[in-house]
């Protein structure tokens, strides 16, 4: 009788295992990057809901997120070099640019650039 085998080898297992790994060690090493990514925007989206933040001060806007931005654990986010705020008809926009340059493997690193802008309306 001539019977076929199925599955997978030693050999197959420990390259699945291999690329597998690396790409769990990827997710792993850019996974904060992005989760503070995330509360950067949570915290600008949250100063946009404050009633008459368009007529606010930048130093009270910055306040705000400062205290924003302490609870979402942000410490990527020069306040003084990354945020701006411009005039605009519907009142100011509010815009933070910033790069993350976190060490990958060895003398590998990742860059990652962030641009979010929100509106803050004045009422």
């Amino acid at each position: 009788m001539n019977r076929k085998q199925k599955g997978i080898t030693l050999i197959g297992f420990l390259v699945a295992l291999v690329v597998s790994s690396f790409f769990i060690f990827i997710g792993i090493r850019l996974f904060p990057v992005f989760s503070e990514y995330h509360a950067v925007r949570t915290s600008m989206d949250e100063v946009a809901k404050q009633p008459n933040i368009g007529s606010a001060s930048r130093r009270d806007i910055e306040r705000f997120l400062y205290n924003r931005f302490n609870i979402g654990y942000v410490s990527s986010v020069d306040l003084k070099k990354d945020v701006s705020l411009t005039r605009s008809a519907q009142g100011q926009d509010l815009n933070i640019k910033y790069e993350v340059r976190k060490p990958f493997a060895y003398n590998i690193d990742f860059v990652a650039k962030f641009d979010y802008t929100v509106v803050l309306k004045s009422n």
